[in-house]
């Protein structure tokens, strides 16, 4: 499986080591060693951090477990203090993809077949301490999946299929609500045909499908198509004033929030 190196920066070295140099020995500037935080995972989906903990979800379950549940269950959700120690299991189920977490709780989504053969598309809700029984809200069209979630103060988003070429994205205020429609986009585009990553900031949700990038308002509305074009989208971020997205071609763009033209930051990545 892979590492997940938990790196820091200092005042006197205000720029991150090189991914290379991540090894439980290495050290770059003053940041000091790279520390591994788990090892043994299976194809990391999603990963989320809060003060305490880092979070990640497995496409596939680790060969060992803490937690005895019946049946089959190909995905999971683990857990690991941000300093480091032992990984905790929180949680098995479906296979397990994007991720997000707040003071209480983390949420992820799910998707594909368990081994009993029933669809999984769900965003799945947990307390940060973990348990057996997940809570599921919403679900994706048909054989279609369930993909990205993101979280601001006004609440939890998630997008899934509405057919084959197209998605829709959900908004949920509180757990007493029922879903709401705020988001949706029609792509004929091949190849980049999901939605992996999106990021909200309490006024737009932001999301990639089919190669381009969307704005949807956090209460509804027109979805706005903030850039075209783009390649393989696998990551979106916002700090309120610009999106942030990474394509598969190894460039990093970013975009003011209200509109304008893309600028690439860094490429080769």
């Amino acid at each position: 499986g892979l590492a997940m190196c938990y790196r820091w920066l200092s005042a006197s070295c205000p720029t991150p080591p090189p991914a290379s140099t991540c090894s439980a020995q290495s050290s770059h500037c003053a940041h000091g060693p790279c520390v591994i935080l788990a090892t043994g995972q299976s194809n990391q989906q999603g990963i989320a951090v809060d003060s305490t903990s880092v979070y990640w979800t497995n496409g596939t379950s680790p060969p060992a477990t803490s937690l005895e549940f019946s049946g089959v269950y190909p995905g999971s959700v683990a857990s690991v203090p941000r300093d480091g120690g032992t990984p905790v299991l929180l949680t098995l189920g479906a296979p397990a993809g994007a991720m997000a977490v707040d003071k209480s709780n983390i949420y992820w989504t799910d998707y594909g077949f368990w081994a009993d053969g029933a669809l999984e598309n769900n965003v799945r809700a947990l307390p940060i301490t973990g348990g057996p029984d997940p809570i599921g809200y919403g679900y994706g069209w048909g054989a279609c999946n369930t993909f990205g979630v993101a979280l601001d103060r006004t609440g939890l988003y998630w997008a899934s299929c509405a057919t084959m070429l197209s998605v829709e994205v959900w908004k949920l205020s509180s757990p007493s609500d029922s879903p709401s429609q705020v988001g949706f986009a029609l792509s004929l585009a091949g190849g980049d045909t999901v939605t992996a990553s999106m990021a909200a900031d309490g006024v737009n949700v932001y999301w990639a499908y089919g190669g381009s990038i969307y704005a949807s308002s956090a209460a509804g509305g027109n979805t706005v198509t903030l850039a075209s074009g783009q390649n393989a989208t696998v990551a979106v971020a916002t700090d309120g004033t610009n999106v942030y997205w990474a394509n598969g071609d190894g460039s990093i763009v970013d975009l003011p929030v209200d509109g304008g033209t893309p600028s690439t930051l860094a490429t080769g990545q």
